[in-house]
């Protein structure tokens, strides 16, 4: 039997006009959300509509320390006008070693120093709406990178926990999942000539069959969409081959 997928955790740090909706949307899909702002008349306005809601200074490092950040899935900092709140929030969930942050940027300046200080995406409050984000932060385990002829299509899948440990060619993707495998995205710590680090993912195109994968990998596949979405939603269990 398959094993119902575990239920996504979320901050969201500042409940501005996006921070708010961003934080509404996930909660309605179910996920389990946590609210963070230092306003409480904001946080007043929310709590009742997500898992929990904190008054709290958000670049207080001991502050949000307390509150056991470490155990989310994804921290969203919604302080795109406000730059150093940003990113002094970020580098602090950074430290507390948060496996994905998502921040804002308003110049391309701020967006590089996000980057550094730790944020694995960065969004532009100007084109990404806060619904489209929550669906997208809800099902990012597939992200459809393009369509092509004939119903295939090229996307990116989070590597499941099935495959970790196992090399390209024991997996076998293509009899086993009706899938191309032409590359892998893996984190990668990189220091700049000014001692800052910088948290990238770093593409391994072609991955020969020797190669293993690890957690946190993510997978560039071709193949039809209910091939991708089967591999998406694979747990910890890995299929048979059909000629095993």
């Amino acid at each position: 039997m398959k094993k119902p997928k575990p239920v996504r955790r979320f901050a969201v740090l500042g409940l501005g006009r996006f921070g708010f909706k961003l934080a509404l949307e996930l909660s309605k899909e179910g996920a389990d959300v946590i609210a963070l702002d230092d306003d409480m008349a904001r946080v007043e306005d929310i709590k009742e509509l997500v898992s929990e809601a904190i008054c709290v200074d958000c670049t207080d490092e001991q502050a949000l320390s307390n509150l056991g950040l470490e155990h989310v899935d994804v921290a969203i900092v919604g302080f795109g006008d406000e730059q150093e709140v940003s990113l002094l929030a970020t580098a602090i969930l950074r430290d507390l070693g948060i496996p994905s942050i998502v921040a804002r940027a308003r110049s391309d300046l701020h967006r590089r120093i996000l980057s550094r200080m730790g944020a694995g995406r960065i969004i532009d409050p100007e084109t990404d709406a806060a619904a489209e984000l929550a669906r997208s932060l809800l099902s990012f385990e597939v992200v459809i990178k393009a369509e092509i002829a004939d119903g295939y299509h090229v996307a990116e899948v989070t590597a499941p926990e099935a495959l970790w440990g196992r090399t390209v060619g024991q997996l076998r993707f293509r009899q086993r999942f009706d899938l191309l495998i032409i590359g892998i995205h893996r984190p990668a710590d990189h220091a700049t000539e000014d001692g800052l680090i910088m948290h990238e993912m770093e593409l391994l195109p072609s991955p020969g069959p020797d190669l293993e994968i690890n957690p946190g990998d993510r997978l560039l596949v071709v193949g039809k969409a209910a091939a991708v979405a089967a591999l998406g939603s694979l747990g910890d269990q890995l299929p048979p081959v059909e000629d095993e």
